[in-house]
């Protein structure tokens, strides 16, 4: 950031408080550099946000951010809720505001404005959007100093805490991941972002508790597109994906398809699986490039197609991106060959239908095993009144894949074993099952760990993978 304690005031409609003995000018003169949202991760540059959660009321923990902070936002008057027992503290400025999220967004969309790098591109989809958007600044960067998106601060919160940062170091293009889970977060953060290219990457029902249907869900999706000026403003859209198919024209902005489908404008074709790395030939105006990617499976060759194409339409050498996919380390279903000879592949962070059915699949076809296929699955979370059928589904889906034995956590999750004859085993905690599987995973054995994040199947990673 590295800005003025009173540039922040202006910014957020904020009201500077501070103790009696406090000389408030110097105080409006302090720089911050950083923003913390964990008391515990304050510097002497940070300016400190007190979030109001559900479970946390980050007011309480005032006193110890700021033995560090200079400053920090707060909702709270003092004598009031939060703040009953505490008072201003000599030299430190309390900026108070009507709401820290939305002075948050407002430091955010300040830090955009400032942007004076090249075009902005912002990521969204219901499933693959982390690994989309990995895979376009890991292209982009064979060619461009690109700024993107850390992790996985792709909401209301973490969008702006990455546009913060916006202006570090000074970068050719920036990539920005952009999730939503209800009606009107897109808005939101456009407001914020401003992309002037954006990728949606399908329509799935991650959310759908909150948005209803997916004609629902593509709607707030399109609305990246809000901000776009028809003249300049350019749209990627995965043709594979019926409820983008037939969205062209009818976005304000023009747009390019890209998929295996014959009416995309990036095609993959040819795919297949050599030495555990996916190949395919990358068909573009004309042109045929040879992709090679440690990004397995088909859903991540539909990821690519969009990076290789955001690449071409910025005029990017194509074949020097492609080639650059061979050393791709993503975030993402991460594979682990383990010192006792059986492969992990762990794909713990999130689940929907769609990204479940795309790690089996991983696990079926995509890596070789000479052992056993394990799948450990958990549940899927926010599906909505409809949770059950959809994880039925994913039940169904296992029928007939090769698939030796289904190790289940969660209570939805044991509907994962209808529809199918695949043996199964259920327990109760992670721990269970991690003794369960260090005791029957062998030599050559591949075993897939998949669930929403809340299963925390990451434990179980963690305590196998040695």
């Amino acid at each position: 950031m590295n800005i003025k304690v009173d540039e922040i005031i202006k910014i957020t409609d904020g009201k500077l408080i501070t103790s009696e003995d406090t000389d408030a000018d110097a105080i409006r003169d302090i720089y911050l550099k950083n923003i913390a949202t964990d008391s515990r991760k304050t510097d002497r540059d940070s300016l400190f946000i007190a979030f109001k959660g559900e479970n946390v009321d980050g007011h309480r923990f005032l006193t110890s951010a700021l033995l560090n902070a200079p400053a920090a936002l707060i909702e709270e008057d003092f004598g009031t809720e939060g703040l009953t027992e505490q008072e201003p503290v000599k030299d430190k400025a309390y900026i108070r505001v009507d709401d820290c999220l939305e002075a948050l967004q407002k430091i955010g969309k300040y830090m955009r404005t400032k942007y004076t790098g090249g075009h902005i591109i912002g990521v969204t989809g219901s499933v693959g959007k982390t690994t989309t958007r990995e895979l376009i600044s890991h292209g982009l960067s064979s060619s461009l100093k690109v700024f993107h998106t850390e992790g996985n601060n792709n909401s209301q919160i973490g969008v702006p805490l990455t546009l913060s940062r916006i202006l570090d170091e000074e970068s050719d293009i920036s990539v920005l991941e952009m999730g939503i889970s209800e009606p009107g977060g897109m808005d939101k953060l456009t407001d914020m972002v401003n992309p002037d290219i954006a990728v949606v990457t399908n329509i799935g029902i991650a959310h759908i508790e909150f948005l209803k249907t997916q004609e629902g869900i593509r709607e707030e999706k399109l609305r990246i597109t809000g901000r776009m000026n028809p003249e300049t403003g350019v749209l990627f859209l995965n043709a594979d994906d019926i409820l983008l198919r037939d969205v062209k024209g009818k976005t304000g902005v023009k747009t390019y398809y890209y998929g295996t489908d014959e009416s995309a404008d990036y095609r993959a074709e040819n795919i297949r699986t050599e030495d555990g790395m996916s190949v395919f030939d990358f068909c573009y105006n004309g042109k045929k490039v040879t992709v090679i990617s440690s990004a397995i499976g088909r859903h991540n060759v539909l990821n690519l197609t969009a990076a290789l194409g955001v690449a071409d339409y910025l005029g990017l050498d194509v074949e020097k991106t492609a080639e650059s996919f061979k050393y791709f380390k993503g975030q993402r279903q991460n594979i682990i060959n383990t010192s006792a000879g059986y492969t992990i592949i762990d794909d713990t962070y999130n689940a929907s239908v769609d990204s479940m059915k795309a790690a089996i699949n991983v696990l079926c076809n995509d890596v070789k095993t000479e052992g056993r296929r394990v799948a450990v699955l958990g549940s899927m979370f926010e599906l909505g009144e409809r949770s059950a059928d959809y994880h039925k589904e994913v039940g169904m889906f296992l029928k007939d894949k090769n698939i030796d034995e289904l190790i289940i956590r969660g209570d939805e999750a044991q509907l994962y074993k209808e529809g199918n004859d695949i043996p199964a085993r259920s327990f109760d905690t992670n721990a269970e099952a991690a003794e369960y599987l260090k005791t029957v995973l062998k030599s050559g054995d591949t075993v897939l760990l998949k669930a929403s994040n809340g299963m925390k199947l990451g434990e179980i990673v963690r305590e196998i993978k040695c």
